[in-house]
């Protein structure tokens, strides 16, 4: 249950990503910028997650990021290429 509220509680990361989004005949730029950054780290800090990757889908637009630690015995940082499936 833990887990399904702090898997919750990063819907309004989602949120903020999809109200920066670019004019669609305008190059697309990344939602996922150091402000996303910013609250995305707070976000794991507070709900003592260790790190997330994530990636937003728009069309033919695919922006994707890692934020956190992928194993904090030995401080391995969370890598986008480490994403294997969407779901």
């Amino acid at each position: 249950m833990v887990f399904l509220r702090q898997l919750l509680t990063l819907t309004p990361l989602l949120h903020l990503v999809l109200a920066q989004h670019q004019h669609p005949f305008l190059s697309p730029i990344s939602p996922l910028n150091e402000d996303f950054a910013a609250l995305a780290n707070r976000t794991l800090e507070f709900w003592k997650i260790p790190g997330i990757a994530l990636a937003v889908v728009d069309g033919e637009d695919v922006f994707s990021g890692g934020y956190g630690w992928a194993h904090v015995g030995n401080e391995t940082r969370v890598y986008i290429s480490w994403i294997t499936f969407v779901l």
